[in-house]
């Protein structure tokens, strides 16, 4: 038969054990958040490296609504939101495009003078 003070050390430890698994349980349920304008700063700083002037948008781990936008000048401003409403619309020239327009126009024009 346990003595007492070795079933009280055995109910001690049980207690913390179940305390812990719950403490895991909580934390698991929460999604971590890496969101604030440091990482969004360095996102569009790591998108800038490619692109003139883009737009992305998306939700965070959070649910938040996120988007970012950045152009230059009005005219890549303009670009971009005709280019968006193009998008949301569904036009099929902007679902079905795989390349750069500016280098499709390039070889288009190579095409024409070899047809000559």
């Amino acid at each position: 038969m346990m003595s007492k003070p070795k079933k009280d050390k055995e109910a001690a430890i049980k207690s913390e054990i179940e305390k812990l698994i719950k403490e895991s349980a909580e934390l698991l349920k929460e999604k971590p958040s890496r969101q604030n304008n440091g990482d969004l700063n360095a996102l569009a700083a790591t998108i800038s490296e490619f692109l003139d002037c883009f737009i992305v948008l998306g939700y965070d781990t959070q649910g938040n609504a996120v988007h970012i936008t950045l152009s230059h000048t009005d005219k890549e401003a303009n670009a971009l939101s005709n280019f968006l409403m193009d998008f949301a619309s569904g036009s099929d020239e902007i679902l079905n495009t795989e390349s750069c327009p500016d280098k499709d126009s390039e070889d288009e024009d190579d095409s024409d003078e070899e047809d000559d």
